[in-house]
């Protein structure tokens, strides 16, 4: 039977900023991951902000959703759910749409010490009027 690890990159990516003009607000600091799948994480997490900010959210409300997702070695999302609300269903909607079930990110590197990954990330979405 596989290890199934959880990792909580969390910490790692900070807060993933949705809908923030400046690029500066979309930078990752490398030195927050850790961990025989460093790289990897790195990887994943510049992904999900590039999908978080192609989103194209405008909105006049803001709000935080938590979602937590696995995903298997061919960097396939096997389940995702929202562990916490941010209590408003459209943006809900958009966190669910990035990470949606059947997504294929990045495959785990050669020689990974484990066949799936639980991760969970906060998507912070950022009020942006029209």
């Amino acid at each position: 039977m596989s290890k199934l690890y959880v990792l909580r990159i969390a910490v790692a990516i900070c807060l993933i900023f949705v809908s923030i003009p400046s690029s500066f607000a979309w930078r990752l600091d490398p030195d927050q991951f850790s961990g025989p799948m460093r790289e990897y994480q790195i990887e994943l997490a510049k992904i999900i902000l590039v999908r978080a900010r192609n989103t194209g959210y405008r909105s006049q409300f803001s709000g935080m959703t938590t979602v937590m997702f696995t995903i298997n070695r061919s960097g396939i999302i096997e389940e995702f759910h929202i562990k916490e609300s941010s209590g408003s269903p459209y943006i809900d909607s958009l966190a669910k749409e990035i990470l949606r079930v059947g997504a294929r990110y990045i495959p785990f590197p050669e020689g990974a010490p484990m066949s799936h990954m639980v991760i969970t990330v906060p998507i912070r979405f950022v009020r942006h009027p029209r």
